[in-house]
């Protein structure tokens, strides 16, 4: 017998790709779902289009709250969810008429399934992760995000989970970058979880947008990176010694910028102590470049001087 699946939909300003997004999930071949769809204080028509999936298709069920953010909309879809298996689907994106079908039966083999996905932003489709299918310890898995191996690793949105896996974890509400890695991070610590399968298939249609895209800076993204960046570091200096030398070259650069711009703004001053510490220490770890660290406490103590740097990287304005 099929078990219910919980599809979780934050939605907030979607009108012009709602429907796009729900038509895929309602033509799935596989049909016992669930489709929360969380309106998250929507100012344009969102709402209404999505009454009308509600009306026209009993799985569908909109929860309306006000504006807290994707992750607060995510726990209040997760608080309303009713099935065994749990999934994301973002607003701006649809899947594959097969996409719950094949992660289900993935399912009965593992914990946790992951899938491929598709970039997709204008007429250009990159298909990644596609490969053999196959099944992974979650020690392995974690160790793929934390060293990045698999662009699709971090994300919620090309997995189903059994809902015991979940229990009482939520996204962390209190930053809107980054809190997929975050949410997954404690997903795969939890000693319920053994196995992870994943699917050579792209199922999952990540779409870029000019909204998606945008190079505008805010705190709250630093403090996502921040806080991601420290949490997977000491995970790895801890958990994988052997690794940590590569995990710095993937975290450093970015994570120092952060830094210097964070010390620039005055903001987040616990996540700054954190990441000065976490510097200090790395300065004591063997292969680390020293002259690499010593540049980049120059550059924080010196941040004024080298804001210009940072948004010259990143393309900010």
């Amino acid at each position: 017998m099929n078990s219910l699946v919980s599809v979780i939909v934050p939605v907030y300003n979607k009108e012009d790709v709602l429907s796009r997004c729900l038509n895929s999930i309602k033509n799935q071949s596989y049909t016992y779902f669930e489709v929360l769809l969380v309106n998250d204080g929507s100012k344009d028509k969102s709402l209404p289009i999505l009454k009308q999936y509600e009306n026209n298709d009993d799985r569908f069920h909109v929860v309306d709250k006000v504006n807290g953010g994707a992750s607060s909309a995510r726990n209040v879809g997760l608080d309303y969810a009713r099935g065994e298996y749990i999934c994301f689907v973002d607003p701006d994106d649809y899947i594959e008429s097969n996409y719950i079908e094949r992660l289900y039966n993935a399912l009965q083999q593992a914990d946790m399934a992951v899938c491929g996905y598709n970039r997709i932003y204008g007429d250009r489709n990159v298909t990644l992760e596609k490969q053999k299918d196959y099944k992974v310890s979650k020690e392995l898995f974690l160790k793929k995000i934390l060293l990045s191996e698999n662009p699709g690793s971090g994300y919620c949105w090309n997995k189903i989970f059994k809902k015991t896996l979940v229990n009482d974890i939520r996204f962390d509400e209190s930053i809107h970058y980054g809190e997929d890695a975050a949410f997954l991070y404690e997903i795969i610590k939890n000693n319920v979880l053994n196995s992870i399968y994943v699917c050579n298939e792209g199922l999952y249609n990540y779409v870029l947008n000019d909204n998606g895209l945008s190079r505008t800076l805010d705190e709250n993204k630093l403090s996502g990176e921040c806080k991601i960046a420290y949490k997977y570091l000491e995970y790895t200096r801890r958990n994988y010694p052997n690794d940590f030398a590569f995990a710095v070259k993937r975290y450093l650069d970015p994570f120092s910028l952060l830094i210097i711009y964070c010390d620039y703004l005055n903001v987040y001053k616990k996540e700054l102590i954190e990441a000065k510490n976490l510097v200090s220490h790395l300065k004591k770890i063997e292969g680390v470049s020293k002259i690499k660290l010593f540049l980049i406490g120059f550059k924080i103590k010196y941040a004024r001087f080298s804001r210009f740097i940072f948004r010259k990287k990143y393309g900010l304005r």
